[in-house]
């Protein structure tokens, strides 16, 4: 019989030190500064789950089906830099991003080409 109003059911969960937490098998990213606290999910009937600190919603991902295992958002990642050994740590600026520049000749020659 289905309820004649929805129910929310509120699960808490850790985060990993992989900045995901786990629900129904699948993993959802949060922000980085989260690693190692409990938060609070819930799944919303729109189909998303909704990832909550003490206070506010930090993350919103759409439910994964089949064999979608994994769903990281971008910001989440934002003032962690890797470094060569596929560590991440904080960045000191968190909006600055890191380029490599080559001159053209570099992709030429990458190619096989010569430049002019």
């Amino acid at each position: 019989m289905k309820p004649l109003f929805p129910i929310t059911r509120w699960e808490v969960r850790e985060v990993s030190k992989d900045r995901f937490v786990s629900y129904q098998g699948k993993q959802y990213s949060v922000p980085f500064r989260y690693v190692g606290k409990k938060v609070k999910v819930k799944e919303t009937l729109n189909q998303y789950l909704e990832i909550y600190d003490d206070f506010e919603c930090i993350a919103k991902h759409p439910l994964l089906i089949g064999q979608l295992r994994y769903h990281a958002q971008i910001e989440h990642y934002k003032g962690l830099n890797v470094t060569t050994n596929g560590l991440a740590t904080r960045h000191t600026q968190p909006d600055a991003l890191e380029v490599e520049q080559h001159s053209l000749q570099v992709y030429e020659q990458l190619e096989g080409g010569e430049s002019q």
